[in-house]
């Protein structure tokens, strides 16, 4: 009984200490959905690119640890491109291909490497951006990737096809910032058809750093009212990460047609908004009414704003 006492308060302050790390990291904000590289740039999401040349290791048999890289015990760098997939810049030995998907087919391939790619470069934050929020953007990793910025883990990303975005502020310093990546393609891909030739590896979209307002337009999807002439907006507006926002917010939408020529306008005021996320769903009605068809392939742009107080 006394052993056992012992033990147990020998237990605690490791219990205590790994449960103050768990509420620590769990104030790290999750990887949310992102538009990286977009058709339409507005001057009100200032963005830097990332894409270039990166350095780049190879860990074939994946036993480099994180704490290696970030404390410069790993040498022998080389030169990548992002965006682009190892295989595509000679990584790699011939031989045949190593499909995961069950509608799978083997190729002869010229290069091919299964294992982990440790990335990293460097980059600076414009100092305009100050009290905004800075977004890492990535556009595509193939099978997982794992982030840290800084020597500070930031998530991982494994999931199906798209683009996501990690909040970086509470990792940055002023001057020059180091982002490292470990991406892995020995690990089962969950991105379906895109791994039924080969499972490739790397960072295969483009990579980027976008500055907001902590208070947020954070996705915007239209969808048409063809028998009543309208276009229904779901804006999903946010606070910054476990805060919430109150005042007098407005999401205001303004269509115009592609030469430029008003469409429409509505706006919906917010009183509240959430760090998860709030809906706001604004309906335009539109004149003219241009539908789409392939022998008159109309199209519209909207512009959607947020506004406190009046100011953008």
């Amino acid at each position: 009984m006394i052993q056992s006492r012992h033990f147990f308060s020998r237990l605690l302050p490791v219990m205590l200490c790994a449960a103050a790390c768990v509420a620590q990291t769990s104030r790290t904000a999750p990887a949310t959905a992102a538009v990286v590289n977009p058709v339409f740039r507005s001057e009100l999401r200032p963005w830097l690119s990332l894409d270039g040349d990166w350095s780049y290791v190879l860990d074939p048999e994946e036993n480099i640890r994180e704490y290696q890289i970030l404390k410069g015990e790993v040498s022998s760098w080389s030169t990548i491109h992002v965006p682009g997939t190892w295989e595509s810049q000679g990584i790699g030995d011939p031989g045949p291909s190593r499909p995961t998907h069950i509608e799978q087919y083997v190729i002869p391939m010229r290069h091919r490497f299964t294992g982990s790619v440790w990335c990293r470069r460097s980059f600076r934050v414009p100092s305009e951006w100050k009290g905004k929020q800075v977004w890492l953007k990535i556009g595509g990793v193939n099978s997982q990737g794992w982030f840290w910025v800084n020597d500070h883990y930031v998530g991982t990303l494994d999931s199906f096809c798209g683009s996501f975005k990690f909040l970086l502020n509470p990792f940055l310093e002023e001057g020059s910032n180091t982002i490292v990546v470990r991406v892995s393609n020995k690990v089962i891909s969950r991105k379906g058809l895109m791994n039924w030739l080969h499972q490739f590896g790397g960072l295969y979209r483009s990579v980027e750093l976008e500055a907001t307002a902590p208070v947020r337009i954070d996705d915007v999807w239209a969808k048409p009212d063809f028998d009543n002439h309208r276009a229904n907006f779901q804006v999903t507006v946010m606070a910054p990460p476990f805060q919430n926002a109150s005042g007098d917010y407005r999401v205001t939408v303004r269509v115009r047609t592609a030469d430029g020529r008003p469409a429409g306008q509505a706006e919906l005021s917010v009183s509240k908004i959430e760090d998860t996320g709030t809906q706001v769903n604004v309906s335009v009605a539109l004149d003219p009414f241009r539908p789409w068809s392939p022998e008159t392939p109309n199209l519209y742009r909207a512009d959607v704003t947020l506004t406190h107080d009046g100011r953008v």
